[in-house]
């Protein structure tokens, strides 16, 4: 049986030092490409918030996934509805739709292999 709890998040000095170079390496169009900026209103302030964040594509469709579980991302992209995905010097208005936890499964492979 494959265990689907979300790893725990631990917001390290290494972490938020990555997620500054990844976050300008992909406003600069040089990142990996399925790394995006993700744009979404606070739940609670309405200011933007944006964070570096893997855009999986599957069948179609892009996802994005919360491999550490429900953070404040997750909250607010419920809480809005909608965001901006940014890459260089393209941006899009998405809609965010969460998707049913039966519905989940088959997006968490790509989740796996893609971290390795």
């Amino acid at each position: 049986m494959i265990d689907l709890m979300a790893k725990t998040y631990r917001q390290t000095l290494i972490r938020r030092v990555g997620n500054v170079v990844i976050s300008r390496a992909v406003s600069l169009g040089i990142a990996p490409s399925y790394y995006v900026l993700l744009s979404i209103r606070g739940r609670r302030s309405g200011a933007e918030r944006t964070i570096p964040i893997r855009l999986m594509r599957h069948d179609g469709q892009e996802w994005f996934v919360a491999p550490y579980g429900v953070r404040d991302w997750v909250r607010n992209a419920r809480a809005a509805g909608e965001a901006v995905v940014r890459r260089g010097r393209r941006s899009r208005q998405v809609r965010l739709v969460e998707v049913p936890r039966p519905s989940r499964r088959p997006c968490w492979p790509l989740t796996c292999g893609r971290s390795r």
